[in-house]
């Protein structure tokens, strides 16, 4: 994936995901540059959230790193976007940077 669309996404992620009304700093746990990524595709939000037997989710990932090797394996599960630039698609952008950076926001209360 090139930098350029990683770029993209992140924008993407900044602008969608805040907590009350405010942009949240990026803060990177660690910096990854290569992820391998594997995506999981629901229809819905209630399908990913029956999947994971949770009420709120919206989106999850899990991300192995190997920080010595500059890689990530990551699992995203998602809700398959039906319009451009939909909250699924920002979804995409908000997971992988779980692979790039770890935990880089506040947990979601």
């Amino acid at each position: 994936m090139s930098k350029k669309i990683l770029f993209c996404l992140l924008v993407l992620a900044l602008t969608k995901f805040s907590h009350s009304g405010e942009l949240e700093e990026v803060s990177p746990e660690f910096e990854i540059e290569n992820v391998l990524v594997t995506i999981f595709w629901f229809k819905n939000t209630e399908e990913l959230q029956e999947y994971f037997s949770e009420e709120r989710l919206v989106g999850y990932s899990e991300c192995e790193t190997k920080p010595e090797k500059n890689i990530a394996y990551c699992d995203l599960y998602l809700i398959r976007p039906k319009t451009v630039d939909d909250d699924s698609t920002t979804g995409v952008g908000h997971e992988l940077l779980h692979g790039l950076f770890g935990s880089y926001h506040e947990p979601v209360e």
